[in-house]
């Protein structure tokens, strides 16, 4: 896990590429795709899938990320943040790091 500073607070996350990893180890075969790009006023809003291949068939999970366009004060680009916090949702809905969720 790593920490960042959010409204004075130090939060716990999973790196997307940690979450990546988990995935390659846990599921062998996972697809990740993203479904669709939108701006909403100043925010762009992202929906991806991840597909698990199963014995009963493919199982997937979509999730959603919001971010402000153009915010100085944010480390990256609006589209590869919001990507990275749509793909860590996805796989939170499968349970991969779902505790950080309870805090």
């Amino acid at each position: 896990l790593k920490q960042r500073q959010q409204g004075g607070r130090t939060l716990d996350y999973l790196p997307w590429y940690q979450a990546v990893r988990y995935l390659d180890n846990y599921a062998p075969g996972w697809r990740y795709e993203i479904r669709s790009v939108a701006q909403v006023g100043n925010n762009l809003v992202m929906v991806v899938r991840i597909t698990i291949p199963a014995a009963e068939g493919e199982i997937w999970r979509e999730a959603s990320a919001l971010e402000v366009i153009e915010d100085p004060k944010r480390y990256g680009d609006a589209a590869t943040n919001c990507e990275s916090a749509a793909l860590r949702r996805a796989a939170s809905k499968f349970g991969l790091a779902l505790h950080l969720y309870d805090k």
